[in-house]
C-alpha cells in the first residue's frame, strides 16, 4: 500500500476548524484521494484535525468509514499564527473478523446470475444459490432447500393454484435428468422446458456426479441458466420463412437474401431498381459486390455480429454512381438454412436534406450574452443582437427585453429553464422560439451556466444563443419524406386509393372481424374492359386519366366502410365487409356499373366505361386472403370469358377447369408424339391488284376425340408448359416444306408468315435454328415473315428489341400481330426493328359502324404509315370492312372476305386459280 501524504496550512487562531483550512495551499497525494471520495474530503480534514493536539511531532490513529488510518503529524511553524501541518500515513487493515473460505464460497455463488446447486443420491438438496431459490424453488432463502428435493417445491407452488395442474411442471423434470446423469455417470447437457409460474420456460441445464473427498459418490452437482428467450427468438425465425416470400415483392425496401458466403441467394425488384442489375445479375454475384470498400468493414461486422442498428453505406449502382442508403441485417431462417438479410433503403433525398441541416450549422453564428443579476442587465454580443434582429448595440437589453421576445407558447418553459440557473444554480438548456424585432420566428438553442461568487452565490448568467431555425426546417422536410415514404408504401401515386399491400392487410382485418362475429363478407376482383385498347392507342396519359376517373366513381358508388383498391394496372378490388348475401353483392355491383353509365370525357374522345366482375364470400370460398384473392380473381376470368360487362361468383367448377387444364397438357404431349397437328394456310391479298402478297400459316389440332382444335383452346396452356417451342418448331418446318413444294411447282407464294410465341425467340437457340432449317430446305430469308403479338414484346420490350434486331440481320422481314390489343409503348414501337403492322380483327369487327373501332383503326393505320411500315387488317369479312381500310391507306387485306384458312391442297389450288386470274 503506497504512503499517504496530505499538507495544509493551518491558522490556529480561527475559532472555527472548517475555516482553518486554506485549500489553495493544500497538497494531497494520488494514494489519498483514491481512498476518500472528493465530495467527502473537506469533512475527512476537518475531523482529522481535531485529533491534532499541536505537538511537533505526533502518532495517531484515525478511524473512517469502516477503515482506520495512521498519521504521522509534524507541525512546521511559518509566520505566526500560520502553521505548516505535513500528515504522513498508511491504512491498516482490520484483521478481527477475517471472512471464511464458505462464507467466499457462499457470497461469490449468491452473486452469480446462474442457478448452482448440489443434491444427494435422492435429488436432496445439499447447497443451492439465491439464483435457483429466486428463479425456480420460489424458497424464501437458501437454507429452505436443504434436505428437500424439486418434487416438494413444484407441488408446493401448484397447491396454491388448484386449477392449474401445469403452474409449476419443473419438479418432475428435474429429477429425470438427475436419475440420466446418474445413470450415465457423466456431465451431461440438458434442455428443460416445462411451466414456472404458469409460464412457459426453457432452461439450459448442466449436470454431474458429485463426489465427496474420499473418492464416493454422494449425488449430484448442476447449474442452469434461463433461456426462454432465445427458444423464442429461434422460433420466430422459422416462422418467418412462410412470409418472407410475401414480404419481398410488397415492402418498397431493396432487400437481398445472403449465405454465409455473402453470396447472393434471394431478391427482389425493388434492389434491381436500386443497383440497376437485372435479378439474375444479383443473384449471379455476392453482396459485397454492390458495396464500396469503405463500407466493406461495416457489412461484415454487422453480419458477423447479428447487429440490428440501421446504419448508412454507399450501394455500387452499375452505372459505377455511389447510391446514399440506410441498411439493416437481420439473421433468419431460409428454406431450414441460416441467412441474413439485408433491407436497404435509398436515402439520397433525405441525404441531400442533412447536407443542407450541416450547412446550416455552419454558417449559423452563435450568439453570447452576460446577465448580470444585480442590475438586470444584459451584455450580448454583435451575433446575438442579429439574431433578435436588432443591429449591435441598437438598444440597450435587459432580462424583460428577452423575455418579450420569446413566443408566448414557450414562455413558461423559457422562465422555467431560466429560474433553474438562476435560482438552482445549475447549467441549463432550452430550445424555443423568439419573435425578432421584425416579427419573424426563429427556432433557437439557449444554453447557461452560473457565475458565483466565493460565499456561493449566482450573481450573473453566462449563456449562449444559437439560430437552428434552418436545422429545425430541415429536420421538418426529412419527417415529412419519411410521411411521404411511408403513404407511398401503402397508397397508389396515381389513383391514392389502397395498393395492394394496404389491401392484403385490410382484407385480413375483415377476416379477423368477421372470425370474431362469426359473419360472411364479399369482396370484388374488377377489370376493366378494353382498357389496353385505349391505353395503347390513345397513350398512357389518357389512360392514366381513364384509372383517376374510373377511381372515383368507384370510391363515391359505395359507403364509407367499403374498402376499394388498385391492385396495379386496370385491376380494382372491393372490400365489401356489410354484404354478406349473393342480392346484398348484386345490388353494390349495380351502383358500381351505374357509376360508370355515364360517359367518361378523356381529352377529346368519350368512353363508356365497363367492368369483369368477380366476386368471392369469406368463408364460403376461402379462409385466409390469398385464397380468397385467387377465388375472386377466378371468378372475374369466368366474367370475362362470359362476353365482358358482367359478373360472376366463385364456383367449385372454376378451380375444377385447372384439372380440364391438366389433361389438355397430356394430350398436347401425346398429339406431338402421334402427329395430330397440321398447317392451314390464310390468303393475304393487295386490295388494289387483286393479287396473293403473302400467306399465313395457322396451326390446327386434330384431335382424335374432339376433332379439329383451333388455336384458341390449346396455346395458353403450351405456352404455360413450354411445350410450345416444339410446336412452334414443328408447324416451322412443316410450313417452310410446303412453301418449298410450290416454289418447285412455278407458284409464286408471295411471303411465308409464321406466327411465333414471345418464348421462341427468347430462346437461346432460335437463331441457330431457323437459320439452319432455311439452309437445310434451301429458302431465302426475304420470303419468310415472323409474327410476333404485340402483348408477348411490351413485356419485356428491352429484350425484344435486341433479338428482334438479331433477326432481322438476318433478312427475315418482323411483324406485330394483334396490335392495338397489348399493353404498348409509343416510344419503343419506334424502336422495334419491324417491317409490318397488323390490325387485330376486334377493331376490324364492327368497324363499319363503331365510332370507337373507326377511331383505333384509323390511328393504327395513321401510325404505321408515318414509321414507314405495311399495315396489314386482319378479319376483313364485309365490303364495308373491305371499302373502310382501303379508303384509310390500309391495302393488305386478310379475312374471309377473300379466303378462310385452306389446308395445304386446297391452299395449292388457290394459289393456280390466282396465278391464272
Amino acid at each position: 500500500m503506497p504512503a499517504l501524504c496530505l499538507i495544509l496550512q493551518y491558522d490556529s487562531t480561527l475559532p472555527n476548524p472548517l475555516e482553518r483550512v486554506d485549500y489553495a495551499l493544500s497538497h494531497m497525494n494520488h494514494a489519498l484521494t483514491r481512498l476518500i471520495d472528493e465530495h467527502e474530503m473537506l469533512n475527512f480534514i476537518t475531523q482529522l484535525l481535531q485529533k491534532v493536539t499541536h505537538k511537533k511531532h505526533q502518532v495517531i490513529q484515525f478511524p473512517w468509514k469502516q477503515r482506520t488510518y495512521q498519521f504521522i503529524v509534524n507541525t512546521i511553524p511559518l509566520n505566526s499564527p500560520i502553521e505548516l501541518l505535513v500528515f504522513e500515513g498508511r491504512l491498516l487493515q482490520d484483521m478481527q473478523h477475517p471472512p471464511t473460505s464458505l462464507q467466499f464460497l457462499n457470497s461469490l455463488a449468491n452473486n452469480l446470475p446462474d442457478m448452482l446447486w448440489a443434491k444427494d443420491l435422492s435429488g436432496g438438496y445439499l447447497f443451492t444459490n439465491q439464483a435457483l431459490c429466486d428463479g425456480l424453488l420460489m424458497a424464501k432463502d437458501t437454507q429452505e432447500p436443504l434436505g428437500k428435493n424439486d418434487l416438494f417445491f413444484a407441488q408446493r407452488e401448484r397447491e396454491k393454484h388448484p386449477n392449474r395442474p401445469d403452474w409449476h411442471t419443473f419438479g418432475e423434470l428435474c429429477l429425470n435428468t438427475d436419475d440420466v446423469t446418474l445413470e450415465y455417470m457423466k456431465p451431461m447437457r440438458f434442455v428443460e422446458s416445462g411451466n414456472i409460474k404458469g409460464t412457459p420456460c426453457h432452461l439450459e441445464v448442466h449436470k454431474a456426479p458429485f463426489y465427496n473427498c474420499e473418492g464416493e459418490l454422494i449425488g449430484t452437482v448442476g447449474s442452469g441458466r434461463d433461456i426462454t428467450e432465445e427458444v423464442n427468438l429461434r422460433n420466430a425465425l422459422k416462422a418467418t420463412d412462410e412470409t418472407l416470400k410475401i414480404l419481398l415483392d410488397a415492402t418498397l425496401d431493396a432487400l437481398i437474401i445472403y449465405d454465409a458466403q455473402y453470396s447472393c441467394i434471394h431478391t427482389n425488384q425493388n434492389a434491381s431498381k436500386l443497383t440497376g442489375y437485372s435479378i439474375a445479375d444479383i443473384l449471379s454475384r455476392k453482396v459485397i459486390d454492390f458495396i464500396f470498400p469503405e463500407d466493406l468493414p461495416l457489412i461484415i461486422e454487422n453480419t458477423n455480429n447479428l447487429q440490428k442498428d440501421v446504419y448508412p453505406i454507399k450501394v455500387k449502382h452499375q452505372s459505377g454512381r455511389a447510391i446514399d442508403c440506410m441498411v439493416r441485417t437481420q439473421e433468419m431462417i431460409w428454406k431450414d438454412q441460416p441467412v441474413h438479410v439485408a433491407a436497404i433503403i435509398d436515402i439520397s433525398e433525405m441525404t441531400k436534406s442533412r447536407k443542407q441541416l450541416e450547412d446550416a450549422q455552419h454558417i449559423a453564428h452563435m450568439g453570447s450574452c452576460e446577465i448580470n443579476l444585480i442590475t438586470h442587465q444584459m451584455h450580448l454580443s454583435p451575433e446575438a443582437y442579429l439574431i433578435y434582429g436588432y443591429q449591435p448595440n441598437e438598444i440597450e437589453f435587459s432580462i424583460e427585453t428577452a423575455m418579450s421576445h420569446v413566443h408566448p407558447d414557450d414562455i413558461d418553459a423559457f422562465r422555467t429553464c431560466f429560474e433553474q440557473g438562476v435560482l438552482q444554480g445549475k447549467p441549463s438548456f432550452s430550445e424555443h422560439r423568439i419573435i425578432d424585432k421584425h416579427n419573424t420566428l426563429h427556432h433557437v438553442q439557449h444554453k447557461s451556466k452560473p457565475h458565483k461568487n466565493k460565499a456561493g452565490e449566482t450573481i450573473a448568467v453566462f449563456a449562449t444563443l444559437i439560430d437552428v431555425t434552418k436545422q429545425v426546417e430541415a429536420q421538418q422536410e426529412i419527417l415529412r419524406q419519411k410521411d411521404e415514404l411511408a403513404y407511398r408504401a401503402h397508397y397508389d401515386s396515381l389513383t391514392n386509393l389502397p395498393n395492394r399491400t394496404l389491401f392484403i392487410d385490410r382484407l385480413s382485418q375483415a377476416i379477423d372481424h368477421a372470425k370474431q362475429r362469426n359473419t360472411k363478407f364479399a369482396m370484388l376482383f374488377i377489370d376493366l374492359d378494353r382498357f389496353k385498347e385505349i391505353n395503347d392507342t390513345l397513350g398512357h396519359s389518357i389512360g392514366d386519366e381513364m384509372l383517376q376517373q374510373v377511381a372515383l366513381r368507384l370510391q363515391s358508388a359505395l359507403g364509407t366502410k367499403d374498402t376499394v383498391s388498385r391492385l396495379g394496372g386496370d385491376e380494382f378490388t372491393i372490400i365489401l365487409e356489410e354484404s354478406d348475401t349473393v342480392e346484398a353483392v348484386n345490388q353494390a355491383i349495380k351502383k358500381l356499373g351505374q357509376s360508370l353509365s355515364e360517359t367518361i370525357q378523356l381529352g377529346q374522345h368519350n368512353f363508356h366505361a365497363t367492368m369483369s366482375i368477380g366476386a368471392a364470400f369469406y368463408p364460403d370460398d376461402g379462409q385466409d386472403t390469398e385464397t380468397l384473392l385467387k377465388h375472386a380473381d377466378a371468378a372475374m376470368y369466368q366474367a370475362k370469358g362470359s362476353g365482358r360487362n358482367t359478373h360472376r361468383f366463385y364456383n367449385k367448377a372454376m378451380t375444377d377447369s385447372a384439372v380440364e387444364r391438366l389433361a389438355m397438357e397430356v394430350s398436347l404431349r401425346e398429339a406431338l408424339e402421334n402427329n395430330e397437328f397440321s398447317v392451314y394456310y390464310q390468303p393475304k391479298i393487295d386490295a388494289e391488284t387483286n393479287l396473293l402478297t403473302g400467306s399465313e400459316a395457322l396451326i390446327r389440332w386434330r384431335h382424335p376425340v374432339l376433332g379439329l382444335v383451333t388455336p384458341i383452346n390449346f396455346m395458353s396452356i403450351a405456352e404455360e408448359t413450354g411445350l410450345i417451342i416444339a410446336i412452334d418448331r414443328w408447324m416451322m418446318r412443316e410450313a417452310m416444306l410446303q412453301f418449298k413444294r410450290w416454289l418447285s411447282l412455278g407458284l409464286t407464294p408471295g411471303t411465308l408468315s409464321l406466327n411465333l410465341a414471345i418464348q421462341q425467340i427468347y430462346h437461346k437457340d432460335f437463331i441457330s435454328f431457323i437459320t439452319d432449317l432455311m439452309s437445310e430446305i434451301d429458302l431465302k430469308a426475304q420470303w419468310i415473315e415472323l409474327e410476333i403479338s404485340e402483348g408477348q414484346i411490351m413485356k419485356d420490350p428491352e429484350n425484344a428489341i435486341s433479338i428482334l434486331k438479331r433477326i432481322q440481320s438476318l433478312g427475315i422481314t418482323l411483324a406485330v400481330d394483334d396490335f392495338g390489343t397489348g399493353y404498348s409503348s409509343l416510344s419503343y414501337l419506334k424502336k422495334l426493328p419491324i417491317d409490318t403492322l397488323k390490325i387485330d380483327q376486334s377493331f376490324i369487327r364492327n368497324v363499319a359502324n363503331d365510332e370507337e373501332d373507326q377511331a383505333i383503326s384509323k390511328a393504327i393505320i395513321a401510325l404505321g404509315t408515318s414509321l414507314n411500315l405495311t399495315v396489314v387488317a386482319e378479319g376483313v369479312e364485309t365490303e364495308a370492312q373491305r371499302q373502310f381500310v382501303i379508303e384509310n391507306g390500309c391495302h393488305i387485306i386478310q379475312g374471309y372476305y377473300f379466303s378462310r384458312p385452306l389446308n395445304s391442297e386446297d391452299m395449292t389450288l388457290y394459289m393456280k386459280h390466282k396465278s391464272s386470274d
